[in-house]
C-alpha cells in the first residue's frame, strides 16, 4: 500500500512591518495618575478652607443676632465680614469640588491607560492567512 500523503506544511505567518507591537501610549500614565492625586487633593485642601470660611460666615451671623438680642448697637463691619465670608466659603468650595473630580478623573484615567498597556492584541493579516498577536506585560 502507497505511504499516506502528508500535507505541505503552512507557510509562516509573518507580520507586516509596523504591526508586530501596539502603538505606545500617547500620554504617560504615570504621570497622568500622579497629576491627578496632586490635583485631587489641593480640591479638597480648597474644599476644607472653604468649608472654614463658612464657619466664619456662621459666626459673624451669631454675633449679629446674639448683639440684637443683648440690646447692643448692630455693627455693619460684623455683617460685611459675614458676606464676604460666605462668599469665600462659595467660591473655594466650587474649586475644590472641581479640583477634586477633576483630579479624580485624571487619575482612574491614568489608571485606564496602565490596564491597557497591560494586555493588548494586535490583528495580522497578510495575503496567505491571518492572525493576532497577543502582548502581556507584567
Amino acid at each position: 500500500p502507497p505511504a499516506p500523503e502528508t500535507p505541505p506544511p503552512m507557510p509562516a505567518v509573518t507580520p507586516p512591518p509596523g504591526l508586530t507591537a501596539p502603538p505606545p501610549p500617547a500620554a504617560d500614565h504615570h504621570a497622568m495618575i500622579r497629576a491627578g492625586e496632586i490635583t485631587a487633593v489641593a480640591g479638597v485642601g480648597a474644599f476644607i478652607v472653604g468649608a472654614a470660611f463658612g464657619g466664619f460666615a456662621v459666626g459673624a451671623a451669631n454675633d449679629v443676632d446674639n448683639a440684637a438680642k443683648n440690646g447692643q448697637a448692630f455693627d455693619p463691619a460684623v455683617e460685611k465680614r459675614g458676606k464676604n465670608d460666605q462668599a469665600l466659603e462659595a467660591v473655594f468650595m466650587t474649586v475644590g469640588a472641581l479640583g477634586a473630580a477633576t483630579g479624580a478623573v485624571l487619575f482612574f484615567y491614568g489608571r485606564h491607560l496602565d490596564a491597557q498597556e497591560r494586555v493588548s492584541v494586535t490583528p495580522v493579516a497578510t495575503s496567505t492567512g491571518g492572525g493576532a498577536a497577543l502582548r502581556v506585560t507584567f
